[in-house]
């Protein structure tokens, strides 16, 4: 049976040349698709990095989509595939894309936190910003969901799932101890540390050189 054009539940109108099916499964992965461009977007502007991985997923999925539209006939030979795997592949792609995103910002929080802790310490992070724990607890909690669906493929999609909402909560908690300005108060005390260290130097220099100058003059 035709269907008629009709908008779906992302807003898009959908095309009378597909069956009921496949229009819910294109509804379905433009819904999936602009979540995980938000997210890819979010991800961006916490670290100033394309998250080239999750990119070319996307690519690859819109052009998988956009082959099996074109409405040529699939074959082996021209690479096209039919409709129903495209929609099939590209949703394997937008996956991708989703983990690929994860895995970045476990990345970059992950060597946010060691940066600090070299810097200042993780207890002294902790006695300015007692949330800091949460953090460093979360980023234990994914690295090891990453590790177990590395060895155990059945786990990928469930663990996946669960880092979605572990990388946001990292995230909440990261700009909450930038917004409660800790890092700032920390980097003064550490600078003021470090010139009361040069100021301790400076005068055992000075009491050397002038050890020096005296003894050069009397024997």
């Amino acid at each position: 049976m035709v269907q008629d054009n009709k908008n779906d539940s992302a807003g898009y109108q959908t095309s009378p040349d597909l069956n009921q099916d496949q229009q819910s499964r294109i509804s379905e992965l433009l819904g999936r698709w602009n979540v995980v461009q938000g997210r890819l977007k979010r991800a961006e502007q916490i670290s100033q990095f394309a998250v080239v991985p999750a990119i070319n997923e996307l690519r690859y999925a819109g052009r998988m989509l956009v082959a099996a539209l074109a409405k040529p006939a699939p074959s082996e030979e021209n690479g096209i595939p039919t409709l129903d795997d495209a929609i099939v592949t590209a949703s394997q792609y937008i996956t991708n894309a989703e983990h690929d995103i994860s895995d970045a910002l476990i990345y970059f929080y992950q060597k946010k936190a060691d940066d600090l802790n070299h810097r200042y310490g993780a207890e002294t992070i902790r006695k300015a910003y007692p949330k800091y724990s949460d953090l460093l607890e979360n980023l234990k909690a994914a690295r090891k969901l990453v590790i177990a669906s590395r060895g155990d493929i059945s786990k990928r999609k469930e663990n996946y799932t669960k880092l979605v909402e572990i990388t946001d909560t990292i995230t909440d908690e990261y700009f909450a101890l930038v917004d409660a300005e800790v890092l700032f108060g920390l980097e003064v005390d550490h600078f003021q540390a470090r010139i009361k260290l040069w100021k301790v130097l400076f005068v055992v220099a000075l009491v050397w050189a002038l050890l020096g100058t005296a003894a050069a003059i009397f024997l």
